[in-house]
């Protein structure tokens, strides 16, 4: 793989690609935020249609996925800059180390996000999705 003259190493260039990862996740976030608003979250849910329940838990989801792995994607791309800007190959493994931590933890916390609520925006009606454990387990 060919790198350009001032990238020392192959983790500067991903922690960059990283970073522009985790811009396009924030606006796909931002996006669908704004579907789910558009589709009526905050209203009252008597207020609303079942097909618009349906499209503002759907947005709601898909926010929520993207929210975790623009986390993570952010801070691999931290730990990595650390990675970059420190001296020591003790400190360098350390900030290598805490990138692949995060990682697997977004790529699980996603994981396991997205098969609970997927399971429970399939199977509850509007009333008793309150009560779902897909609501109590996205915490921000």
């Amino acid at each position: 793989m060919l790198l350009p003259r001032h990238c020392k190493d192959i983790y500067g260039v991903l922690g960059g690609l990283l970073a522009d990862c985790d811009q396009f996740l924030c606006t796909a976030q931002t996006i669908t935020a704004g579907v789910a608003v558009y589709s009526g979250f905050g209203r009252e849910y008597g207020l609303l249609s079942s097909v618009d329940v349906l499209r503002t838990r759907q947005a709601l989801f898909a926010a929520e996925l993207l929210y975790l792995l623009a986390n993570a994607a952010a801070k691999c791309s931290v730990a990595l800059l650390f990675a970059r800007l420190l001296s020591q190959k003790s400190h360098i493994r350390v900030c290598y180390g805490v990138a692949a931590v995060c990682a697997a933890w977004g790529l699980c916390a996603a994981l396991v996000q997205g098969v609970v609520c997927s399971q429970a925006l399939r199977t509850s009606g509007v009333e008793d999705y309150r009560d779902t454990v897909c609501v109590l387990l996205f915490h921000k």
